[in-house]
């Protein structure tokens, strides 16, 4: 699965772009180059790390079909590599209840899906709520990442 949504840029590649414009003056028509700024935007090679070990986090894992022991050694696998915070963490690590089959195999995407979907249909707009739902969007977000 290539991942998708970290940005990377090439630091040496730069251009200089020329506008030319023609100007009439007298009847004479004369042209006139001007030379436009560029910026240069570079990547750390941490950034570009980050986005490599993201992929190959992403590799190992089918999020259409994986376990609940196997979302915790994934969420563990990414705090390790500072790739998501021990709350993000935490929030992956949470089952949807008390007997839920860690070792049974699920569409976790599908899965969280329909739990934040269901927060929100429920909501009742208290902070609790609000804090419920955000924590299943940080976890949505990581699993529309991975894949």
């Amino acid at each position: 699965m290539q991942i998708t949504n970290t940005p990377y840029v090439n630091h040496a590649e730069s251009a200089q772009h020329s506008a030319l414009s023609t100007k009439i003056n007298d009847g004479q028509a004369t042209n006139t180059t001007k030379k436009t700024e560029t910026d240069t935007v570079s990547i750390s090679s941490a950034g570009r790390n980050a986005e490599a070990k993201w992929q190959e986090i992403a590799n190992k894992y089918d999020m259409t079909n994986i376990s609940g022991n196997e979302v915790m050694g994934m969420a563990k696998e990414l705090y390790d590599n500072k790739l998501i915070s021990s709350g993000q963490m935490l929030d992956m690590y949470t089952p949807p209840s008390i007997d839920f089959n860690l070792d049974e195999k699920v569409n976790y995407v599908a899965h969280v899906t329909k739990e934040l979907e269901s927060l929100k249909l429920h909501s009742d707009g208290s902070a609790q709520m609000r804090n419920a739902i955000e924590a299943k969007s940080r976890v949505f977000d990581i699993v529309k990442l991975i894949g």
